[in-house]
């Protein structure tokens, strides 16, 4: 190959991977990290565009110094000829000892302070908020969010903007990890008496999608959330709304769904506020008809039901190995207790 003819080829390669990274760097993509929304996620959005930044630095020097020696000397010697050598040449076994050195005192400085920052909240009053993995939906608690109260939700975490929300993760199950890319780095969520907390704060009203980012099992790709930010007034509201348990049906369409709800055993996995519907296996429904999606992220919370139904016909058929049976419902019964759900807002 011609040296033009290797020029080209290495530029055509730089020019299809450098395509490759900017197709993944997609605004409208709620994994994009490079678009920070608070305060945490824009620490460590810095501190990894700093290490990319030198890392892609490194790699064009060496790149290009292993480039322009396949170019320079590519030309074939004799045999028994040596190239040049540099041992024991002290300059410069000081300069490729010395610049890696300080690469790394450039990286670990701002990385010390990072770790340190994002470890401790900012804010002397945070809301508290406890975190509970599960396979594969996500529980959400605000403790004492008024004296004495204690509001418990699922798959949807509301927060007030501005605010910074101390978040206590634990797990109920296996090894989960809780991950909000544009409001905060990746936290471990542990079983048992580990305890681990990370803060956050959104800059603007909106929903954040989160993920779990560690594998737990057959679901963990569906095992999702989302952080609604609200305006602080309309946040109060919200908690003086689910301080008050829904009024019970009285009659028609939601107030069958409301008997079947206990008659068929509903109550056994899933509380309702209120109500003396109080099981602890599955996700708190107390609020589920103002949630935005249904089975952890799975499907939206349409306005009309359709989703919820297919969900409680079937979950097994769109969720295999949730822990929700499924019933053999008719669909008379489904549609009852649709109404009922999408009445508890």
């Amino acid at each position: 190959m011609s040296g033009k003819s290797l020029r080209k080829t290495v530029l055509l390669g730089l020019m299809a991977a450098a395509a490759v990274g900017a197709a993944g760097c997609s605004p409208a993509d709620p994994l994009n990290w490079l678009i920070a929304s608070g305060d945490a996620a824009e620490q460590v959005r810095q501190l990894t565009v700093l290490v990319m930044v030198l890392g892609a630095l490194v790699f064009v020097a060496v790149e290009g110094l292993l480039i322009y020696a396949l170019l320079r000397f590519r030309r074939p010697a004799p045999a028994d000829q040596l190239p040049p050598q540099v041992h024991g040449h002290t300059r410069l076994e000081v300069a490729w000892t010395m610049v890696p050195v300080l690469i790394l005192v450039v990286i670990a400085v701002p990385t010390v302070r990072t770790v340190f920052a994002l470890a401790t909240p900012p804010d002397a009053n945070p809301l508290r908020v406890e975190v509970i993995g599960h396979q594969w939906w996500w529980e959400f608690r605000y403790p004492d969010i008024v004296p004495g109260k204690t509001i418990t939700t699922a798959n949807e975490l509301r927060i007030p903007v501005g605010r910074t929300v101390l978040a206590s993760v634990t797990s109920a199950d296996v090894i989960h990890s809780f991950w909000v890319p544009r409001l905060t780095g990746t936290i471990d969520v542990i079983p048992g008496k580990q305890v681990n907390r990370v803060w956050f704060n959104a800059w603007e009203p909106g929903e954040y999608y989160g993920w779990c980012k560690e594998f737990c099992g057959t679901q963990h790709a569906q095992m999702r959330f989302r952080v609604v930010a609200m305006p602080p007034a309309e946040f109060d509201r919200w908690v003086q709304a689910r301080l008050t348990p829904p009024a019970v049906p009285a009659s028609g369409q939601a107030r069958q769904g409301y008997e079947l709800f206990g008659q068929l055993g509903c109550s056994a996995c899933h509380t309702i506020d209120g109500t003396p519907y109080q099981g602890k296996v599955g996700p708190n429904l107390t609020n589920i008809g103002e949630r935005s999606t249904v089975g952890a992220g799975l499907l939206p919370n349409d306005p009309d039901g359709q989703n919820l139904a297919r969900w409680i016909k079937d979950p097994q058929a769109l969720k295999p190995g949730v822990k929700m049976p499924t019933l053999g419902l008719s669909d008379a019964q489904v549609g009852a207790i649709v109404a009922y759900l999408k009445s508890l807002k």
